[in-house]
């Protein structure tokens, strides 16, 4: 990891400040600024990517482009709506302004053509394989939960409730699929350091320790005892059929039947561990040092666009003995769940 000298950080402050200083003047003038023009000065009056590393700022690039972008049920790729959010299309736009700062224009082609394939291969085969399996189901217009997986698995779990539950520690498998693996047990945060490096600093004092940063931002994880969980889609997303290799799923027109059925059964075999459930959040680990208070029920922004819904189950102790995966019986779900496959 290539790191960022004092020199580097001085000399892309230069054009930063030329450039905040004319959206600056611009918001004096008739007109004023218009809303990416906002956006991109709140980024220059605070450019918390300039000390970063490069290959942190890619990889930060493609997370954010995934999110610009959805599949729709007509197949096609389109920018996700402002009427849902334009969080995503806001760091997109610092995105810019930081690429400008670097490089005196976009982001290199390889990260633009890294960026790009998740959303190529969805048109691998042709029509995307979500658009297909949803091809003619009617979709209930109230709530659902939907579980992405293969059809061997997914029939009985509709069938009788059997279903894995597996420990967050599994998620870090180099051998998952980008889309699933995560380290689930850590939340990683990045403090910006381009000031006290400029003013000569190598490290700072945090709850009464030092932490040296050495030409970098200060890398802070937050690690915490393995645990139990279940996820899924808190919508129908034409994209996680591809994303997850799946080739059926289980759409729950009664989530907070299942739900309950899902807790109570655990808590019959664990009573003393602390169930959670509900939508994940999502943080950016360079703006959002307080977004969340419950760590197992939040997730690095990259997997935004997947719209997880959990439940988690928290030991109230450190597990004495390693976790292994959990199977457990619900019961049967055929009379609130359809079962759809390609």
């Amino acid at each position: 990891m290539t790191k960022v000298s004092v020199d580097q950080i001085r000399e892309r402050l230069q054009g930063i400040d030329v450039r905040r200083q004319h959206y600056e003047w611009k918001s004096e003038q008739p007109g004023r600024l218009r809303l990416h023009e906002m956006w991109r000065h709140a980024y220059l009056a605070h450019p918390y990517l300039i000390g970063a590393p490069d290959d942190r700022v890619a990889e930060r690039f493609r997370h954010i482009f995934m999110n610009t972008m959805e599949l729709t049920q007509e197949g096609k790729i389109a920018p996700v709506p402002f009427t849902e959010t334009d969080e995503h299309m806001q760091v997109f736009t610092h995105m810019l302004e930081e690429y400008q700062a670097r490089l005196g224009g976009e982001a290199p082609p390889d990260v633009i053509a890294s960026a790009r394939a998740p959303l190529v291969k969805y048109f691998e085969h042709g029509t995307p394989i979500g658009v297909t399996m949803f091809d003619g189901y009617v979709v209930p217009s109230t709530p659902v939960l939907v579980k992405y997986g293969k059809r061997q698995f997914l029939e009985p779990m509709l069938q009788t409730g059997e279903l894995r539950l597996a420990n967050a520690g599994l998620y870090s498998d180099t051998n998952l699929l980008d889309s699933v693996r995560d380290d689930e047990t850590s939340r990683t945060f990045f403090i910006p350091t381009y000031k006290d490096r400029m003013a000569g600093k190598d490290h700072i004092v945090f709850d009464g320790h030092k932490m040296p940063f050495n030409d970098d931002d200060i890398i802070l994880p937050l690690v915490f005892d393995d645990y139990y969980l279940f996820s899924l889609c808190e919508h129908i997303h034409y994209r996680m059929p591809t994303d997850f290799e799946a080739d059926a799923a289980i759409v729950i027109r009664d989530p907070i039947r299942f739900k309950q059925r899902l807790i109570s059964t655990f808590l019959a075999r664990l009573p003393e561990w602390v169930p959670y459930e509900g939508r994940v959040t999502y943080y950016d680990p360079y703006r959002d040092y307080s977004k969340f208070k419950v760590p197992h029920m939040a997730k690095h922004f990259g997997y935004a666009y997947q719209k997880e819904v959990r439940v988690a189950f928290r030991p109230r102790t450190e597990p004495s003995v390693p976790l292994e995966p959990l199977y457990l019986s619900v019961g049967s779900m055929t009379d609130y769940a359809d079962l759809v496959s390609i």
